[in-house]
């Protein structure tokens, strides 16, 4: 599993990484944080966010389903 909240890359990059992965999308992945498509497409954008959460958060989802 992926620590999502230690990667160093840029939070836009690990969400494009994150809704890449086999099995999910943009819309898997904006429905799973809870956010709008509108919203999670700006902050693979580049749009600023509060890292810490989102990135603990995919962390957690992963763990879930894994």
């Amino acid at each position: 599993m992926h620590d999502w909240a230690n990667d160093s890359r840029a939070l836009s990059d690990c969400l494009k990484a994150w809704h890449g992965l086999p099995g999910r999308s943009r819309r898997w992945a904006a429905d799973a944080l809870g956010l709008s498509i509108a919203t999670y497409d700006g902050y693979c954008a580049g749009k600023r966010a509060v890292e810490g959460p989102i990135r603990k958060l995919m962390t957690l989802i992963d763990r879930d389903i894994t």
